[in-house]
């Protein structure tokens, strides 16, 4: 399962994404995680889900949000990093 946000900066002069060039004033997040649910098929024939369990994030993607180009893999830390062209 993933989950989509976006993480956004203000700032005088923001970094260029390296593959397309736009200014990075924000990122876009897909966040790894381990669902446990538990599955079958109800009475009306239909499968259905209950969702047994959630474990915490496990790995964070940070993506150009023009071109999806990857530019940080890891932590919040990672993006703040990318978008104060640290």
């Amino acid at each position: 399962m993933y989950r989509i946000e976006k993480v956004i900066v203000s700032s005088l002069k923001p970094p260029r994404c390296p593959n397309c060039g736009c200014k990075l004033t924000e990122l876009t997040c897909v966040r790894t995680v381990e669902e446990e649910s538990r599955v079958w098929i109800g009475l009306n024939g239909r499968l259905e889900r209950e969702v047994v369990d959630v474990s915490p994030k496990s790995e964070e993607f940070y993506y150009c949000p023009e071109c999806g180009y990857l530019l940080a893999v890891g932590s919040e830390e990672d993006a703040e990093k990318v978008l104060t062209g640290e």
